[in-house]
């Protein structure tokens, strides 16, 4: 901190303005401030840490209504205006004390109430920054702020009321003791020692409980399972034994049925010390101590042996590594079971698939077998159509064209008979009926198979036509040819009954006319249709007996699979047997895993809870060293700050009282006579060294402070570690 400049108007002993220009008076590095007693040089300190405090220095022994001048009337204002510097800026303080003045209309006083403005600045003599602070509790808060010291630090450390020194020199050792205490407030210092000393004793207390604690935690861990009985043999096992022992449940056609590992539990033998081992040779002949016994032995003196205590920790945690890594071999052993039951599973359920594939095979088959069946039957059926459809027509035809052939002829010759056309049937060589089948048997004979009704009839048509064309150039003839004509039916079915002739006789005529040979050639198309639509049938057959046929491989290659698919399925019951087992042991394995895991999960928490006692119960030791040093430090730095004050102040008291003349005023007390002037001290100090001595003290102070919460937080986590483990 510095003070630049200092302006006073109405202030004590000065009643217009003055004003101090700090950096042109100590330009030089020092100046002093000299004059008569009662000439205001108090009134410039007090002035000064009114502005910054809003009080005088020696508030004990004087007021602060004495800032208000008494030389000045009712009119004046009381100001002091004070320019300072820190580290956190430069700022101009404007503080008025209160007062009465006069009322500005009427009579008499009233209190004019004292106020505040606090700038901050941008350089000394510069504008300020922003707006002014005007409230004072704001205005105190952010001075105290910006110096880092209260008042009573301020006047303890920078300023020194009048009257303090003298006391000082004219003290004995005692008061002297209680004066520095009040002038520099060393009071702070004996807080802190008994503070240390309570520290101490806490702390001894938080050893005292940390050892209770200890013992109570190696009690606990003298019960527990590590130390009171060793791991079973399926803890000890080997990785790759556990691995192979789980193969063999795994495949139970390769295993033969064991008992449950179990195995002998006994007690770790653990060492105890090298004085234990170093014992006579017949000491080897005792029981060797279990560990709970060697915890006890341990833990049963005043301070307990922290030198067995960790190697009975390495032996428990080595034991605990091996607990660890038998489970994460069962652990993998299961993994693996269980990877393989789950292979099992898979491959049964692919047979389980391919047997419900052969079912279904098996059914399709046998419906293709029916269906096989029956359209075998359908084709024999189609064939025998087919056959009688080629035939048929044929002797239908060729029965109907026979026997109208034969009515025809007859009719023919009966007509030609009756009518004198005797020489058309002579021509066509059929004289009477009788005659007309043998006509058709000759014709047959001389023709062959070829001769139909048709033929037979075409030159009897075509004569006939020839006559009526010429029977159309005689009427005559013609209506003679038609009443014989007419009356021919009658007389050639005479052996047929009397109704059945006449219906004869015109059929026959109706089939002979043109019209109706040309329904016989229609007939016989629309039967040559029914014949094509059977012949392209008939072609198809082909066609669908090759389909039938590759119909046939393909049941037969299936059926062949199926054979083969038999001959895997016969083969699957002993391995779904195996399967069986082997699924039923994954599933125990699986069953075993989760206990297995948790048990591996305890044990690693137990593990890292066992390692980080062990590390902080090291740690605290070291942080209770750490805090006896800093304790010691910082006595040590307390007894240097004390005894360099008391040489310095010697010193300067001594050098004071050398410079006293009779009859001349002390400088620091204004007095005339010296009846006990001070002696100088041999073993003097400076300012500097007092300085030094005070930061030393502060840094040993800061360094036993963070040593003290180091060491409680170690104490903390160490019982959180003891509580987990």
């Amino acid at each position: 901190m510095r003070i630049h400049s200092l302006t006073m108007t109405g202030i004590g002993p000065y009643a217009g303005r003055e004003h101090i220009d700090f950096d042109a008076v100590g330009a030089s590095g020092r100046f002093l401030l000299t004059g008569p007693t009662g000439s205001g040089k108090t009134t410039i300190i007090d002035a000064i840490v009114f502005a910054l405090y809003g009080d005088v220095a020696d508030s004990a022994d004087s007021s602060k209504e004495r800032i208000r001048s008494t030389l000045v009337g009712p009119h004046t204002e009381s100001v002091i205006e004070l320019v300072f510097s820190t580290g956190a800026g430069v700022y101009r303080v404007r503080r008025t004390p209160t007062y009465e003045r006069a009322k500005r209309r009427g009579q008499g006083t009233t209190t004019q109430n004292g106020t505040v403005k606090l700038w901050h600045l941008a350089e000394v003599g510069g504008e300020p920054l922003d707006e002014p602070v005007t409230r004072v509790g704001d205005a105190d808060a952010e001075i105290a702020r910006a110096v880092g010291l209260s008042r009573e630090q301020f006047t303890q450390t920078v300023v020194l009321p009048q009257g303090k020194f003298a006391r000082f020199l004219r003290a004995d050792s005692s008061e002297r003791q209680h004066l520095l205490k009040d002038v520099f407030g060393t009071g702070i210092y004996d807080a802190i020692q008994d503070a240390l000393i309570q520290a101490s004793r806490d702390g001894a207390r938080r050893v005292e409980q940390a050892a209770a604690d200890l013992r109570g935690q190696v009690a606990s861990l003298g019960r527990h399972p590590l130390l009171t009985e060793a791991p079973s043999s399926a803890d000890i096992a080997d990785a790759g034994e556990e691995t192979a022992d789980a193969d063999q449940a795994v495949l139970p056609e390769d295993s033969s049925p064991e008992a449950p590992s179990g195995g002998t539990q006994e007690a770790l033998p653990l060492p105890t010390d090298d004085a234990e081992r170093a014992e006579p040779q017949e000491a080897d002949d005792a029981p060797a101590q279990t560990p709970a016994q060697v915890l006890e032995t341990a833990m049963a003196g005043a301070t307990p042996n922290l030198v067995a205590l960790r190697r009975i920790g390495a032996e428990v945690l080595e034991a605990s590594h091996n607990r660890v890594a038998s489970a994460d071999a069962r652990a993998e052993a299961a993994g693996t079971a269980l990877t393989r039951a789950q292979s099992a599973r898979e491959e049964a359920q692919s047979l389980h698939d391919l047997l419900d594939r052969r079912r279904a095979l098996i059914e399709e088959k046998e419906r293709l077998a029916e269906r096989a069946e029956q359209e075998a039957d359908d084709a024999r059926r189609l064939q025998d159509a087919e056959r009688a459809s080629r035939v048929r027509p044929y002797l239908v035809a060729e029965q109907t064209a026979h026997r109208r052939a034969q009515q025809a002829v007859a009719a023919l010759a009966t007509r030609a008979d009756q009518s004198g056309l005797a020489h058309l049937a002579e021509q066509a060589g059929v004289t009477s009926p009788g005659s007309t089948e043998e006509a058709t048997a000759s014709a047959a004979r001389n023709h062959g198979a070829a001769v139909t009704p048709a033929a037979l009839v075409e030159p009897l048509v075509r004569e006939a036509q020839r006559q009526l064309t010429a029977l159309e150039a005689d009427p005559s003839q013609a209506s003679a040819s038609s009443t014989e004509v007419d009356a021919a039916p009658q007389d050639s079915d005479a052996a047929e009954t009397p109704v059945a002739a006449d219906e004869s006789e015109s059929d026959r005529a109706e089939a002979l006319s043109p019209r109706g040979l040309d329904d016989l050639a229609h007939r016989c198309r629309r039967e040559h249709g029914q014949l094509e639509a059977l012949v392209d049938l008939e072609a198809g057959l082909p066609a669908r007996e090759s389909a039938l046929q590759q119909r046939e491989a393909e049941l037969q290659r299936a059926a062949g699979q199926l054979e083969q698919r038999a001959e895997k399925l016969a083969e699957r019951p002993a391995q779904r047997t195996a399967l069986v087992e082997t699924l039923e042991a994954a599933r125990a394995a699986h069953e075993r895993l989760d206990g297995l895991q948790d048990r591996r999960a305890r044990a690693e928490e137990r593990h890292r809870a066992a390692l980080a006692v062990e590390q902080l119960t090291a740690q605290l030791a070291q942080r209770d060293a750490a805090c006896a040093q800093a304790a010691a430090l910082a006595r040590e730095a307390t007894e240097r700050v004390r005894a360099t004050r008391l040489a310095w102040i010697s010193g300067t008291a001594g050098a004071l009282a050398g410079e006293l003349t009779e009859g001349e005023p002390c400088p620091v007390c204004g007095s005339t006579t010296h009846p006990s002037p001070a002696t100088a001290g041999t073993d003097g100090a400076t300012r500097q060294q007092v300085e030094a001595a005070e930061e030393q003290q502060r840094q040993a102070d800061e360094a036993l402070s963070g040593a003290v919460r180091q060491r409680d937080a170690c104490a903390t986590r160490l019982q959180e570690a003891q509580r987990a483990s």
